[in-house]
């Protein structure tokens, strides 16, 4: 795989590789690996809330680098751990994944050899945290615009729209892409459904449980739902189709100040200054403020509610 349109970042969201992704294996073992470091780089007001996976160690994202560059003698003081050599692997992990792609390309400039990347989704457990929050996770990849682009010379690789039908009237799907609403994906893929009855319902043979699946929707939230699902029924290879508007928010965010104001007509936020995103439900949102911050934006907020909330309280 190329880092090309990643910036050389391939940790970055739509760059990253399976092999660069800890498995629910890797993290149901580490207590039998003392010498793999588990760092969850969210805030502590964060893990005050949620609590942590076991074994996990907390160094907030914006002081890995210098905290990853104490000596050993220092780091086995504070963390009660010792540092681990360049050689050693190194697995981060955050809320929705793109923090603790932040820290792995820190620790990669650092010169460490081993940073994975653990993708977390707070919904169905797998693993139990400290706390009453549960996380899964998955050795899932996300697909990139190239790789969408190049479906048609693929037919082993099925994308799945999730929408809904009236959804895809006004806007179009992407070509070879079947629709399958979120709403009776476990239906679709459950055993009540018939390969009979899949191919005529959708055009396509029942994929079999290791078949490549790209799943995609308007903003990844109804994707990562239908992920869960399938992966409850056996599902094995799937991919994660990410809207194209993350990218730009980080080509807006990294914008000389000249630049920022020329494109949108204010002055650009400094590092420290409060920058509120919010979107039509806030999931998109978040995903922009863990960007945001990642970036070094110490004082990036979610607006929760976001255009929903605001609308009903607006009387619109």
């Amino acid at each position: 795989s190329t880092t090309d349109g990643c910036g050389g970042n391939r940790f970055a969201p739509g760059c990253i590789e399976p092999q660069l992704v800890a498995t629910i294996a890797d993290i149901e073992d580490l207590p039998h690996h003392p010498e793999k470091l588990l760092i969850d780089v969210r805030e502590t007001s964060e893990l005050a809330a949620t609590g942590q996976i076991p074994t996990s160690i907390n160094i907030p994202l914006k002081t890995v680098r210098t905290e990853l560059s104490l000596s050993p003698d220092a780091f086995e003081t504070k963390y009660g751990r010792k540092k681990p050599t360049t050689d050693d692997p190194i697995i981060f992990s955050c809320r929705s994944g793109v923090r603790s792609g932040q820290a792995a390309l820190e620790a990669d400039q650092l010169g460490f050899k081993k940073p994975l990347y653990l993708i977390q989704y707070a919904r169905r457990t797998a693993i139990k945290t400290g706390n009453l929050c549960n996380s899964r996770v998955n050795n899932m990849s996300i697909a990139t615009y190239e790789e969408v682009l190049d479906l048609p010379n693929h037919p082993e690789k099925l994308l799945i729209d999730v929408r809904n039908p009236n959804e895809l009237e006004e806007t179009g799907k992407i070509p070879t892409s079947i629709n399958i609403p979120l709403d009776v994906v476990t239906k679709a893929f459950g055993p009540e459904t018939s390969e009979a009855e899949f191919a005529q319902r959708y055009g396509v043979a029942k994929p079999g449980l290791d078949h490549y699946l790209i799943l995609s929707c308007r903003t990844g939230r109804r994707s990562q739902m239908a992920l869960d699902a399938i992966a409850e029924l056996g599902y094995r290879n799937y991919l994660l189709a990410i809207p194209c508007v993350f990218p730009q928010l980080e080509e807006g965010l990294k914008l000389a100040d000249e630049e920022f104001k020329a494109k949108f007509g204010r002055e650009k936020p400094g590092t420290g200054m409060e920058v509120i995103f919010h979107c039509k439900m806030g999931g998109r949102a978040q995903k922009a403020t863990d960007l945001a911050t990642s970036l070094g934006f110490t004082n990036a907020r979610n607006y929760k509610g976001s255009w929903t909330e605001w609308a009903e309280k607006q009387g619109k």
